[in-house]
């Protein structure tokens, strides 16, 4: 499968998870877009990853993947 084929799967298996506002489906897009070197989308997902759990009141702690990825980026 090409780069461009996966990035479109991975978009569209997110939006079907969007409804349900995770936390951990936004970090995993973020490590997606990441590895796939599209940056400015990895730090959308992690920033929006982190807003989602601290708005659910998720752990916020020093060894937070959530967390550790958001502030690398920032």
């Amino acid at each position: 499968m090409n780069k461009n084929g996966s990035v479109k799967d991975a978009e569209t298996i997110f939006q079907r998870l969007a409804t349900i506002n995770s936390a951990d489906a936004n970090h995993l897009m973020g490590i997606f877009y990441h590895k796939n070197n599209m940056n400015d989308k990895a730090f959308e997902y992690f920033e929006n990853a982190f807003q989602l759990l601290k708005d659910q009141k998720g752990y916020i702690g020093k060894d937070s993947e959530i967390f550790l990825n958001f502030i690398r980026f920032f």
